[in-house]
């Protein structure tokens, strides 16, 4: 028995150098990516601070004035879209969800890359509690494949855009598995339903604190879109009403939501195209590819 507990403090041994190994490196980069964001931060102060400037300047002169000072060159707008997104991430594991209004732009070149995903894609579940309006219309979806990001330049910025930020923001996080979804008219709320295992979830926080979290990311292109989720007392049959509340976002708008978040597609009278949505696994918690895990409400 002695050369066999041996190995198993030796595997264990590697197992937590490798863990701090790991934890080094994202730390590094967490720091490099704040001190980045502090100098984007500055530099887009200074930018501000001169535009205002000038607008005084002319106000003084009798010229006529834009409403804001604008931010003038396309570098600029992507640094100022990174200090907001690094910024709003910062306090997504004190709550349930986060939602980060205007910070990113959807304009007719993107809209005309997605044009064709409209036309493609795969049904996707799509139940409804009983007691609900049935609708006749399908919830669908895309998986944004290395193909189509390649032909597709602004949907895979936009892509990259949150996949750069999440990794500043959330070093011991990995986002993956983006998919365009959308809803077709008369589309019918789903299944309230969770995207990752929730006691898995919750013993990893209960075990390594909030950090442990994983969490869902929806990116919204079109105006409407809506996002049932329950802040749950209980799983009771009434606790279904009590707890439910609706979340709304229009174009540009971006929701992380953590994992054990009860959630589920909305109903949509008109359709609704679209939103991409994608998850950001923790280190303790890995998204199980093709699960969703049904409320089971108590009758």
């Amino acid at each position: 028995m002695e050369p066999a507990a041996n190995t198993l403090e030796v595997v264990l041994s590697r197992d937590r150098q490798k863990y701090r190994d790991y934890r080094q490196r994202k730390k590094a980069k967490h720091e490099q990516a704040k001190a980045e964001i502090g100098q984007l931060r500055a530099d887009i102060g200074r930018l501000q601070a001169q535009l205002q400037e000038q607008k005084e300047h002319d106000t003084v002169q009798g010229l006529m004035q834009l409403a804001e000072p604008p931010i003038r060159t396309l570098h600029q707008q992507r640094c100022q879209q990174r200090v907001l997104l690094y910024e709003g991430m910062q306090h997504v594991f004190e709550q349930p969800y986060t939602i980060i209004r205007s910070c990113f732009t959807v304009d007719e070149e993107l809209l005309q890359e997605l044009e064709p995903i409209w036309k493609s894609g795969g049904r996707i579940f799509n139940e409804e509690k009983p007691k609900r309006s049935r609708g006749r219309g399908e919830r669908k979806q895309q998986s944004i494949v290395g193909e189509f990001r390649g032909r597709s330049p602004k949907v895979n910025e936009l892509l990259k855009t949150f996949e750069n930020v999440v990794a500043d923001a959330l070093p011991s996080h990995c986002l993956h598995s983006w998919v365009a979804l959308w809803s077709t008219a008369h589309c019918a709320e789903q299944v309230a339903h969770w995207d990752y295992d929730p006691d898995e979830v919750r013993a990893a926080m209960e075990t390594h604190g909030p950090e442990a979290a994983p969490f869902s990311l929806l990116l919204c292109v079109a105006d409407g879109m809506w996002l049932p989720i329950w802040l749950p007392s209980g799983l009771e049959e009434e606790d279904y009403e009590k707890d439910r509340m609706v979340l709304d976002a229009n174009a540009g708008d971006a929701i992380f939501f953590v994992g054990n978040l009860i959630h589920a597609g909305s109903e949509y009278d008109n359709g609704h195209y679209g939103r991409f949505h994608a998850y950001i696994d923790s280190f303790y918690v890995k998204y199980q590819s093709g699960k969703t895990y049904h409320v089971n409400w108590s009758k």
